[in-house]
């Protein structure tokens, strides 16, 4: 495995402490995260994936990432998990990620999830993706996130996604749970 040296850091610091902006649940999940500063994060991957690595090409990211592995990324920032309302964790983790892999952090948007045992995969769409009518094309990738260090930058580890991965982001057989109308009123407040 190696890696490459891509690390990418945030504007500048906030001067207040992160917290998760909840009036009444009414304030919509992205505005939420507002607060919360996007940490140096290095792209890692296999060598054999990173030569031939082509982001512009990725239409969907797929996040694997344990509940013990959510807890250390937020504590890392300074922010409590809140397992009851997981959106606007997913959402600054899509953040971190679209912001390493493609360079803006407004890249992914929330497309589906599901719950394996204690790990979450949350499926990502590339919403800059250039979309035709016709292309029925999946360039999926798989990501996890390291164990944060102290004083480190964080890590990311990406690879194509396997083939059981792909089936999920599409909808094949709908193993991820959809945002219904009573899950997307929620989100968007």
């Amino acid at each position: 495995m190696a890696s490459n040296s891509t690390v990418v850091e945030s504007g500048p610091e906030s001067l207040t402490t992160p917290h998760l902006e909840l009036v009444n649940g009414q304030v919509p999940y992205r505005d939420a995260v507002v607060s919360w500063k996007i940490p140096k994060v290095e792209l890692l991957g296999e060598k054999r994936y990173i030569d031939s690595f082509e982001s512009d090409c990725v239409t969907h990211v797929v996040l694997q990432v344990s509940d013990a592995r959510q807890r250390q990324v937020f504590s890392q920032i300074g922010v409590q998990h809140d397992y009851g309302y997981p959106f606007p964790f997913w959402h600054f983790l899509g953040k971190m990620i679209s912001q390493t892999l493609f360079e803006n952090e407004t890249s992914l948007e929330i497309l589906s999830f599901t719950r394996v045992n204690d790990r979450e995969f949350v499926g990502f769409e590339n919403k800059n993706y250039p979309k035709s009518n016709n292309s029925t094309d999946i360039n999926a990738v798989e990501v996890s996130l390291k164990r944060p260090r102290p004083n480190e930058p964080m890590e990311v580890f990406w690879r194509p996604a396997r083939g059981i991965i792909i089936p999920f982001e599409t909808g094949y057989r709908n193993p991820f749970r959809p945002l219904d109308g009573y899950l997307w009123s929620m989100l968007d407040g």
